[in-house]
């Protein structure tokens, strides 16, 4: 009889020490960490309201979407914002103490209700306004400026003309390179102007044999 005693006793702390663990597991809150981002293009929403309805408590995304709530097991979060269909996340007992989700909305039609404006503009304050726009400054003009002078003036060094009076000058024309294209040049300059010379002779010649014939053709008897 004792004996059986004894182990009720052992079953009825045994059944309340589960009991309290239960209970305070029930008890423990849960932190809850997430990233909403829209449903079509994965891109995060910022200033999504996030509603615990156990608690009555909520919070909003920043501007990366992401959020942390305090919960409990049992509780179920709201997702809501204007022109976003309302997502619900149910917290169960299983869910850990620390959790992170990713809520994805979808768009959802608003119908918003007609506005009829039938007053006019402010046109006073539509000219004060343009009367405070302050014009654009012109572009200025792009100034190069002047090129540096040289801080030595260049002279340019003129060999003095070859001749058998000045034999270095006359050796270097004969042998360098300068003397060549320089014979060269002239004699082009030579043939070009013997060409134009012969040309000016030959319209001069032209020109005395027609006046020549006009002044001479001789005495026609008139028929």
């Amino acid at each position: 009889m004792q004996r059986q005693f004894l182990f009720f006793l052992v079953f009825l702390v045994l059944g309340l020490f589960v009991t309290g663990r239960a209970c305070a597991q029930q008890s423990t809150n849960i932190q809850v960490n997430g990233t909403v981002v829209a449903a079509t293009t994965k891109k995060p929403l910022a200033n999504i309201t996030v509603i615990s309805k156990r608690l009555w408590r909520g919070t909003i995304t920043n501007e990366l979407g992401q959020f942390r709530i305090t919960t409990l097991p049992g509780d179920t979060l709201y997702f809501r914002s204007v022109g976003y269909i309302t997502k619900m996340y149910p917290i169960t007992s299983s869910t850990p103490d620390e959790t992170t989700i990713t809520i994805n909305l979808e768009e959802g039609n608003v119908m918003l209700q007609e506005i009829e404006v039938t007053i006019g503009p402010d046109y006073e304050k539509v000219n004060r306004y343009l009367r405070n726009q302050k014009k654009k400054p012109e572009p200025r003009a792009v100034v190069k400026p002047a090129p540096p002078k040289p801080l030595y003036e260049e002279k340019v060094f003129t060999p003095p003309p070859a001749s058998i009076a000045n034999p270095i000058s006359f050796i270097y024309d004969q042998l360098s390179k300068e003397g060549r294209d320089r014979r060269k040049l002239q004699a082009i300059l030579d043939e070009k102007a013997a060409v134009e010379k012969g040309k000016r002779d030959r319209a001069a010649q032209q020109k005395y044999d027609s006046l020549f014939l006009d002044h001479n053709q001789g005495y026609k008897h008139p028929e």
